[in-house]
C-alpha cells in the first residue's frame, strides 16, 4: 500500500465540485446506458424476455423440480433465441465499425479545418467529433453486452440439458428395475 502524503491547500479539491462532477457522469452514464439499451434491444429481445421468464420459474420452483414440459420447452426455445440473437452480434460488430468509421471522419475533417500547434488541433477534433465518439462507445458496449448475454444463454442451456439427460438416464433406469422385477406371470414384485 502506498503512503499517502499530506496535502497542501492548492492540493485540496472542493467536494461539492466533486459531487458535481460525479452527478454530470451519472447523467451521463444513465444516458448512455439507455442508448445501449435501444440498440440491445432489437437483437436480444426475445432471448432477454425468455431469460426473465426463466428467472420467473426458478422463483416459483425454488423447492420443487420443473415439469418435463417446462425443461423441453427450455431446450427447444433457447438454442432458437441464442442463434437470432448470435446473428444480432454480428449486426451489431458491423454497426460498430460503422460507427468508429464515422466518428474517425468527423475527426479527421475537424482536425485538418482546425489551426494552431498539433494539440490545438487535436483537442479541437476530440471536442468536434465526441457525439460520434459516444455513439461509438455505445455500440461497443451493446456488441459486449450482448456478447455476455449470449455467453449465460449457453450456459442457461447447458445445464438444462443436463437435467434433462439426468431425467432421461432415471427413467431408463426405472425401466430397467421394472423388467428386473417382473415375475413370470406377468405381474409385478415390489422391491
Amino acid at each position: 500500500m502506498a503512503d499517502v502524503l499530506p496535502l497542501n491547500q492548492e492540493e485540496l479539491v472542493d467536494a461539492g465540485k466533486l459531487r458535481g462532477i460525479r452527478r454530470k457522469v451519472n447523467v451521463n452514464s444513465e444516458m448512455l446506458d439507455k442508448i445501449v439499451d435501444n440498440i440491445l434491444v432489437r437483437y436480444n429481445r426475445d432471448l432477454h424476455e425468455y431469460m426473465v421468464m426463466i428467472r420467473s420459474l426458478l422463483r416459483e420452483h425454488k423447492d420443487k423440480p420443473m415439469s418435463d414440459e417446462v425443461i423441453e420447452n427450455l431446450v427447444m426455445k433457447v438454442p432458437v433465441f441464442l442463434y437470432f440473437a448470435g446473428s444480432g452480434l454480428e449486426s451489431l460488430g458491423i454497426e460498430g465499425d460503422t460507427a468508429k468509421a464515422v466518428k474517425l471522419e468527423v475527426f479527421n475533417k475537424a482536425y485538418l479545418e482546425a489551426a494552431g500547434t498539433v494539440g490545438d488541433k487535436t483537442n479541437k477534433a476530440e471536442q468536434e467529433s465526441m457525439p460520434e465518439m459516444l455513439v461509438e462507445v455505445a455500440f461497443q458496449r451493446a456488441y459486449k453486452k450482448l456478447k455476455l448475454q449470449i455467453e449465460m444463454g449457453v450456459q442457461v442451456f447447458s445445464g438444462v440439458k443436463k437435467i434433462m439427460t439426468k431425467r432421461i438416464a432415471e427413467i431408463e433406469v426405472g425401466k430397467q428395475e421394472l423388467s428386473y422385477h417382473k415375475s413370470d406371470r406377468g405381474k409385478y414384485r415390489e422391491s
